[in-house]
């Protein structure tokens, strides 16, 4: 029922609060009064589109605002079908600017005026000479006979377990969709994951692929440098370690006089261990390096290789396709599941579906079975109100598929 209805800058009303309580209320007064003024001013909150006519003050806003208890249960598959926060307490506005442009709002959510519109129907019934709103529409008949049935709680256990099925419902027909779209991308996914398996790739390999590149491609060069340092520094006659084995011998005879020169012998003798430690080292170099084409292709290759599954996949390093290939064998794992989970989920549905025809089946015979108590008890209101011939016929049509209702 409508608890509080607020109008501001509507028409001729600058501010008004009414509140309204719990059974009959009569609004009088002569013609010209402003009754109608208020009808108006709740059908903009029940959904009625307006403009600037109906502004008071033309440089200021009209806001109405409704508030509304109403039968939450009843109310609940409209706000979850639009994704609205329920409460006991309803609160519709209208706001209307001086340019025109108008807002509606259900508890503070912005909504469109159709969706305002929707709820609005369900709160009031308006009823003017020709005209009502709610007796033609076979939702209210059939809430009005489930209301006389007392099927509130079983419609209510009902409508859950039917929330629950669209929900998997869904959840399946998503599936199957989902499914389709990766079966026709599965040779791909194949296809890409098999051939980053084929290429064994090692994380950080890229870098040293290079460098020994980089060697072999200079191998005669590098060779050829390490040969005459190795000369200069102990093979030839007058190389680098025989000249600082005469700089000691020399040293070494007044090391005994003076203490520097003991430390300056010491030092040059630790040099010399170094330097022939450094020899040996780039002798071993240099008989390791040799120049070896077949290597240097088959390095070379490797890193085209790499190089290529690099751009191919659109990723910088060696570590993103090895994370890649994790991903795409985690999709192959998936597309081979994906036909149990779509089993399972059927089977749900089917039981779910099961279910709900019993409850439905249920609903229907005790829909049945009020039938005849119901249009007599209509009809006797009906002829104390003199309509003595009147006839009223209740017929429950199944429609053969499950709604909200059964």
């Amino acid at each position: 029922m409508l608890t509080h209805l607020s109008i501001k800058n509507y028409i001729l009303i600058n501010e008004l609060d009414m509140e309204f309580k719990p059974g009959f209320s009569a609004i009088t007064g002569e013609t010209g009064a402003g009754k109608s003024i208020l009808v108006g001013a709740l059908s903009l909150v029940l959904g009625k589109r307006a403009d600037t006519d109906v502004l008071l003050n033309k440089t200021g806003k009209c806001i109405i605002e409704g508030t509304f208890n109403a039968d939450k249960n009843a109310l609940i598959p409209f706000f979850e079908q639009h994704d609205l926060d329920i409460e006991h307490q309803l609160v519709l506005r209208r706001e209307i600017n001086h340019n025109g442009k108008s807002r509606a709002f259900i508890n503070d959510t912005p909504v469109r005026l159709p969706l305002m519109k929707e709820l609005g129907e369900k709160l009031v019934d308006i009823h003017s000479q020709h005209e009502t709103l709610l007796l033609n529409e076979s939702d209210f008949q059939l809430a009005v006979l489930d209301n006389y049935a007392d099927n509130k709680d079983m419609l209510a256990e009902y409508r859950e377990e039917y929330d629950a099925y669209i929900q998997q419902r869904d959840q399946l027909q998503d599936k199957i969709a989902h499914e389709r779209k990766i079966r026709a991308e599965e040779e791909f996914i194949r296809f890409q994951y098999e051939e980053i398996e084929k290429a064994g790739l090692q994380d950080g390999e890229l870098q040293g692929l290079e460098e020994e590149q980089e060697v072999l491609a200079n191998a005669e060069e590098i060779k050829g440098s390490l040969y005459h340092a190795v000369q200069m520094l102990h093979l030839s006659e007058d190389s680098l370690l025989e000249r600082l084995s005469g700089l000691i011998s020399v040293c070494g005879k007044v090391s005994d006089y003076h203490k520097e020169i003991k430390e300056l012998k010491e030092r040059l003798v630790s040099s010399e261990i170094e330097l022939k430690d450094i020899g040996n080292a780039l002798s071993r170099l240099e008989e390791d390096i040799s120049f070896n084409p077949v290597r240097h292709e088959e390095v070379s290759e490797r890193i085209d290789l790499i190089y290529s599954l690099l751009q191919k996949h659109n990723v910088k390093d060696i570590t993103a396709l090895l994370r890649l290939k994790v991903e795409l064998q985690e999709k192959l794992g998936l597309i081979e599941n994906i036909d149990d989970e779509i089993l399972q989920l059927k089977k749900d549905v089917e039981a779910k579906y099961r279910k709900l025809t019993s409850i439905s089946d249920d609903l229907h015979n005790r829909r049945e079975a009020v039938i005849p108590a119901l249009q007599d008890e209509v009809s006797a209101i009906l002829m104390q109100l003199g309509m003595e011939k009147v006839v009223i016929k209740v017929m429950l049509i199944d429609i053969n598929e499950l709604s909200e209702w059964g």
